[in-house]
């Protein structure tokens, strides 16, 4: 991929929004008035055993071994298995036929997406927290999470295994925030909330060296424009030239919430709650280029974002489709959703929640709802391949991150459900696959 997802949920709760909206989503169209409606495509063990009739749910609780070889299977929606030997720590990453994997034990290693045989292992040597692919290189951030614990960035060769070069420069956490045209961007992390005494580092891809750091509060989320890498932090978002890390502009955004940092048509936007306000969230857009303040949406909690092609739909109580410009509201779904950054297609815009509403793009018209069987806390629209969308899911009940599902596009069918008694990593979607890592040790490639 050429950037690495705007949005990191490592290390993070999967679905806070998507819970905050359970109950939410029915059969019902947009409104139009004060806001008026406006659609996208963009193993070796027991077999999991399918339902005789409806939705297909695939388990299989028995405790693989670390000498299980890649399991193919048969039924709907498990391609093929693999053991590791160790939890799945990290969301796996699916990148030119090949899936990647980060365990408990420092292992990184590569898989062919088409039936799972390793390719390459790594040991680290400590527990993988985070996993990228970008540019030939795969990215790994390798530490504990305990206090005053280093952590480090590996970079290495995406189809060899080889490493390239180290990066550790603190005794504290790092988090992997963006890969951008040669470089990467990671920010240091502490146990401190707040305050200014971050670093952001531009690492340089090929040799491992920092092009330029600047000093931010406790890093969020990145996105990028013309040049420009906008950070959104603790209390503010700053944005930096991406050629040598000057200061452009920066904007205070008291208590940010996460998922909602985009950029399009010339504005970005952030949500957060000022001290003044009865809103738990509100978003504000600024102008990209001098970081004014345009406009801001306080008359409902906003819990997430997506742009695509200049449009902007914001997730929460509502969905609404925005004007960047001006903040004005094109359509408006009542019902309100959950959305990602694989949320809008090409023609329609997916919502998740207690379950999913595709709304056409252009008018906010509902086309289909889905509700998930068995029933869910929460889900959410992890990718897109091909006519199927696959979803992560939660509930209340241990383990949270169990469930995942496949749903067709076109008419909101579920085609399957998998869960495998073990808590499951966010989802990676690609090569026709959605792979998750599972506490159990197991990878799995579902399709």
């Amino acid at each position: 991929m050429d950037d690495a997802s705007r949005r990191q949920y490592l290390r993070r709760s999967l679905l806070v929004g998507a819970a905050m909206l359970g109950g939410c989503l029915a059969e019902e169209t947009p409104t139009e008035g004060g806001a008026t409606p406006t659609e996208t495509d963009a193993g070796g063990t027991r077999e999991p055993t399918p339902t005789t009739s409806g939705p297909v749910t695939t388990t299989g609780h028995d405790t693989p071994t670390p000498t299980d070889p890649p399991t193919q299977s048969d039924v709907e929606g498990l391609a093929w298995r693999v053991n590791r030997g160790s939890p799945v720590t990290a969301a796996p990453a699916v990148a030119d036929g090949t899936v990647y994997a980060g365990t408990e034990d420092g292992t990184v290693s590569a898989h062919a997406a088409d039936a799972g045989e390793t390719n390459w292992e790594y040991e680290t040597g400590a527990p993988v927290q985070e996993l990228a692919v970008a540019e030939g290189h795969v990215l790994a951030v390798s530490g504990t999470t305990e206090l005053s614990a280093g952590q480090e960035l590996y970079a290495l060769d995406a189809a060899t295994g080889d490493e390239r070069w180290t990066f550790s420069p603190t005794g504290w956490w790092l988090d992997l925030l963006a890969v951008h045209e040669g470089r990467v961007y990671v920010g240091t992390e502490d146990d401190v909330v707040g305050g200014g005494n971050e670093t952001l580092y531009a690492v340089g891809l090929e040799a491992g060296e920092p092009a330029w750091e600047a000093t931010i509060g406790d890093p969020r989320e990145a996105v990028f424009d013309d040049e420009t890498l906008y950070l959104s932090t603790t209390d503010r978002v700053d944005a930096f030239a991406t050629d040598d890390g000057t200061e452009r502009w920066h904007a205070a955004t008291p208590d940010p919430t996460f998922t909602t940092l985009a950029v399009a048509g010339g504005t970005v936007v952030q949500g957060f709650e000022p001290e003044d306000s009865d809103v738990f969230g509100l978003l504000a857009g600024f102008d990209a280029d001098t970081g004014e303040e345009l406009w801001r949406l306080d008359d409902w909690f906003v819990t997430s974002t997506a742009a695509r092609d200049g449009d902007l739909y914001v997730g929460g109580e509502r969905v609404v489709s925005v004007d960047p410009a001006d903040g004005t509201a094109e359509w408006t779904f009542e019902e309100g959703g959950f959305l990602t950054d694989a949320s809008v297609d090409d023609g329609r815009v997916y919502a998740g929640g207690d379950g999913v509403a595709a709304l056409d793009r252009a008018s906010g018209d509902g086309a289909w709802t889905f509700t998930p069987d068995p029933a869910q806390g929460g889900v959410r629209v992890a990718g897109r391949t091909g006519g199927t969308l696959y979803l992560d899911a939660y509930h209340d009940a241990e383990p949270r991150n169990q469930y995942k599902f496949a749903v067709d596009a076109a008419t909101g069918e579920q085609r399957w459900a998998f869960e495998d008694g073990t808590e499951l990593t966010g989802l990676a979607v690609g090569h026709g696959l959605a792979v998750a890592g599972g506490e159990n040790g197991r990878l799995y490639a579902l399709a």
